[in-house]
């Protein structure tokens, strides 16, 4: 096995035993979107009696297909999800193994949410454009169809057509620095919704920032995520519709920060041998 092949095998392992960490140990309650992605996907029928939704097929059908043939297998998810960073790690060199310990990455690897999935397809994408297939352009909208939830386009358009919702207010929900933990823990203790969403806040930040400063009308990165936010604001526009862009951020960022950090490192090292060369040497004449 080469050097780069066991790399990648030993990322996918160490990205899949963190979140098996989570399923074996802890079980997500089934609530809010997770909850009828569950009981939808198992027969794929008509749900009208405990659901809004008039046909599965209107609540992201590709989704609600996967789970009904891997019969809602969240092992299967958690080996797709470590895939991904995999696949990450193939675009970008060491972000992949910053993904496999991306919190929402995890979290959503472990609940019945289409974001794994739609995560892997879309770096799958960005993968085969990178090898200059560009008829993978006809494909991403089809991907983008496939995940849309058309109750949900009917509803927010809507109230956005009565002034309820502004692109502009869409497109802060969508960004904002914040994550939808409480799929994982509902009712988090105050102590530990401090510290997920503060330690959240601290990485996301500086990341973002960093990307802004940083990123090119020319970078196919700047393109992905203004396409990807396009589609999520006239859909639903909240921040769960940013996660399947934000690998191609954490691939853009990853190199900056090392190269922040090593002009960081030799900036501490100049200051040492500065304050090193200024104390005069032991039993000399400090004059």
């Amino acid at each position: 096995m080469s050097a780069g092949l066991r790399r990648l095998t030993l990322l996918f392992l160490f990205a899949s035993a963190v979140r098996f960490a989570i399923y074996l140990f802890y079980t997500p309650p089934l609530v809010g979107d997770a909850h009828e992605y569950y009981y939808n996907s198992q027969t794929l029928e008509n749900t009208t009696a405990h659901f809004s939704y008039e046909h599965w097929y209107k609540r992201t059908p590709v989704y609600m297909g996967y789970l009904h043939l891997t019969q809602q297998s969240i092992p299967i998810q958690i080996i797709l999800s470590g895939a991904t960073c995999v696949l990450v790690e193939m675009l970008y060199p060491y972000a992949g193994w910053v993904f496999a310990l991306y919190p929402p990455s995890v979290m959503y690897a472990n609940v019945y949410m289409k974001e794994t999935l739609l995560t892997l397809l879309f770096v799958l994408a960005a993968y085969i454009l990178r090898k200059r297939r560009l008829w993978l352009l006809v494909v991403l909208p089809v991907i983008f169809a496939g995940f849309i939830s058309y109750g949900g386009v009917w509803e927010y358009n809507t109230a956005m057509g009565e002034g309820q919702r502004s692109l502009i207010h869409r497109l802060y929900i969508l960004w904002r620095p914040d994550w939808h933990f409480y799929i994982l823990v509902p009712t988090p203790p105050p102590w530990l919704e401090t510290l997920l969403r503060g330690g959240f806040i601290l990485v996301y930040l500086p990341m973002m920032f960093l990307f802004l400063r940083r990123v090119k009308l020319s970078d196919m990165e700047f393109w992905l995520v203004a396409g990807f936010s396009l589609v999520a604001i006239f859909s639903f526009g909240n921040e769960r519709f940013r996660e399947p862009v934000m690998p191609f951020i954490i691939g853009y960022v990853t190199p900056i920060a090392a190269e922040l950090l090593q002009k960081g490192r030799r900036v501490w090292q100049q200051a040492a041998t500065a304050r090193a060369r200024a104390i005069p040497e032991e039993g000399g004449d400090p004059s």
